[in-house]
């Protein structure tokens, strides 16, 4: 490789550098304008004091893949119902 062929070549890599840089940053600030105006949507007022408490947030849900104890299933309508409900279908 010579001294003309080594010149084109990094300038090659140049160009294809400041593209994929050019590429990228307007890639980020789309990215960012999106996250700026998405968040502004889940912002709730709520206009009734119903969930309102005292209670510190919590930092993450805690599931579980069985029912609690109260409920039963009803092999009438086939849907589960609190201990003390009953089923008039």
């Amino acid at each position: 490789m010579n001294e003309g062929e080594y010149i084109e070549l990094v300038n090659d890599l140049k160009e294809q550098y400041i593209s994929m840089k050019e590429g990228l940053l307007k890639k980020i600030t789309d990215l960012e304008e999106e996250k700026k105006y998405s968040t502004n949507n889940f912002k709730f007022a709520y206009l009734t004091t119903q969930f309102v408490s005292p209670r510190p947030c919590a930092s993450h849900g805690r599931y579980s893949s069985y029912l609690p104890i109260a409920f039963y299933y009803c092999f009438i309508c086939g849907y589960y119902h609190p201990g003390s409900a009953t089923c008039f279908t």
